[in-house]
């Protein structure tokens, strides 16, 4: 599996990726299951190509069900008093098919690794939550396809020790990079700043890829409502997040 190179077929695990050619010269995309059950197709103009590239964590992005990303940190992480540290993580993305002109994309299907079982979670209360994609990361950091690397770090800005055991950061400015030709993938940093016992601020910092042969993936968060039990929502862009019901 490689990341931004043209395919006519793709082993992915639990998936096959297939894009095909009929008699009559039109070209088609479809991904299929362990079954061989196609559960995603699209017909395409023969002049496009199409390439693997890994996406923010959102699990559905042209449903935009998620705001921001909940990390449960798995060992928590202990600050000193008016100290900070920075520690290296892995966290999942997405997969998404594009269809790319010369000039132009276009997400044709996005998926998760089988391996990871997807869940939402919800911080805060029902009333003022924010729905958020839930993902539990580990240390030390593990180097597969589905998992890109980014760097955490923590300002404690109390007078005391804080522990982190929770994470919830804004997707709206977060960017994935890949290496073409790779599965190597990686994620711009996350700032956390803890203000209080439980109230802390959380930001993506603007950075750049690990070197210059990385590209940057389509960034497909959308404008369009949610969709979330039948009924349509939208959803706030949020660059900073402010936690406040504990970490």
């Amino acid at each position: 599996m490689v990341y931004g190179i043209p395919f006519s077929e793709l082993e992915i695990r639990g998936f096959k990726l297939l894009v095909s050619k009929s008699k009559e010269g039109s070209v088609s995309y479809s991904r299929h299951d362990v079954n061989g059950k196609i559960v995603a197709n699209v017909v395409l103009d023969p002049t496009l190509d199409v390439i693997l590239v890994p996406l923010k964590p959102m699990l559905h992005p042209r449903r935009n069900i998620a705001e921001c990303i909940y990390l449960r940190l798995d060992p928590p992480i202990a600050i000193g008093a008016h100290s900070r540290v920075k520690v290296e993580l892995a966290i999942p993305v997405d997969y998404g098919v594009v269809a790319r002109s010369s000039s132009a994309y276009n997400i044709i299907d996005s998926f998760v690794d089988t391996s990871i079982v997807p869940k939402v979670a919800l911080y805060g209360t029902s009333t003022f939550g924010h729905i958020c994609r839930f993902i539990q990361v580990t240390q030390p950091v593990e180097s597969k396809p589905y998992l890109a690397n980014t760097e955490l770090s923590i300002s404690n800005d109390t007078g005391k020790t804080a522990i982190v055991r929770n994470i919830v950061v804004p997707l709206e400015d977060l960017k994935i990079y890949y290496k073409p030709g790779t599965w190597l993938s990686s994620a711009t940093s996350i700032n956390m700043s803890i203000e209080s016992d439980n109230i802390a601020n959380t930001w993506v910092e603007e950075t750049e890829p690990p070197t210059a042969d990385y590209e940057e993936s389509p960034d497909i968060t959308s404008s369009a409502p949610s969709i979330v039990g039948g009924d349509l929502i939208r959803l706030k862009k949020l660059s900073r997040f402010k936690m406040l019901w504990g970490y």
